[in-house]
């Protein structure tokens, strides 16, 4: 019977060192390749930057920022934000992993920041793709509602959404990172691998100020992620924001350019960009 027990045991060993007992979930450099969620068909940019799609309801998003940093005929975009033109720069970030850098390694993870004079180009997507409008980020919005993404269960469509955990990925948020969502509340780290069941995989890539400073909150939040939208409407462009504070993907408007900046700093701020297919 000894002998028995011996053998089982050893058989149970060998079975998990072979197994998913195994498995490392340690943040990696992109968290797209550290995520277990099933991506859709790539998307290839002007420089042959590669990015993850995933279909939400009947729409088809990059699960990744834009990062080019060339418009889509080939001419490289400015890096001088204190013009009227289009300009970007490398997406900041500070997050679980290591403290804010700002170069081509982040950006294959995070993306970009470009101001609206990039945007009003229309020459940022490959053909066959397009920054969303504000509309369309809320087709997106209430297909998750509807379909038992909120934080809190609601279905309701025209309350505040509750999305924010099921949008921001896994890796790059604050440690204990809960988005307001009582679920979570009190929670450490463990509560991060419950982010991300849309797949939308939204990383914390901050903002770029007028003044050229990056802001890793303000009057934001603690960490935030903006991203541009095209829709303008009295003036004011729309965009869309997730922070750690809010459990809602939330829209705020912009004013592009005042007389108060625009002679000091004519530019516009940066925030990042999705794309989503025609």
């Amino acid at each position: 019977m000894k002998t028995t027990c011996v053998f089982l045991l050893s058989l149970m060993v060998s079975i998990c060192a072979f197994s998913s007992c195994t498995k490392s979930t340690a943040p990696t450099a992109n968290p797209i390749s550290a995520d277990d969620t099933i991506y859709g068909m790539s998307m290839t940019d002007v420089e042959g930057n590669s990015y993850h799609t995933i279909k939400i309801g009947t729409q088809i998003w990059t699960a990744e920022n834009l990062r080019t940093t060339k418009y889509n005929d080939g001419t490289p975009i400015d890096t001088n934000w204190q013009q009227a033109i289009g300009a970007y720069c490398f997406a900041p970030w500070y997050a679980v992993m290591r403290p804010v850098k700002g170069d081509a390694a982040d950006a294959a993870a995070f993306g970009c920041l470009y101001n609206l004079f990039a945007i009003n180009t229309n020459k940022l997507a490959p053909i066959g793709w397009h920054i969303p409008s504000d509309s369309e980020w809320s087709v997106m919005v209430n297909y998750l509602v509807l379909n038992g993404y909120n934080c809190d269960g609601s279905t309701d469509t025209s309350a505040p959404n509750t999305l924010a955990k099921a949008l921001a990925d896994k890796y790059t948020w604050r440690a204990g990172s809960f988005f307001g969502c009582s679920i979570d509340s009190g929670s450490t780290t463990a509560s991060e691998m419950k982010n991300n069941r849309s797949g939308f995989t939204a990383t914390c890539s901050q903002w770029r100020s007028l003044q050229g400073t990056i802001e890793y909150g303000n009057t934001f939040g603690d960490y935030c992620t903006i991203w541009w939208t095209t829709t303008m409407q009295n003036g004011l462009q729309k965009c869309r924001q997730l922070n750690i504070g809010s459990d809602s993907l939330m829209t705020f408007t912009f004013t592009p350019i005042s007389d108060l900046w625009s002679t000091t700093y004519p530019g516009t701020n940066g925030y990042s960009i999705r794309l989503i297919k025609d």
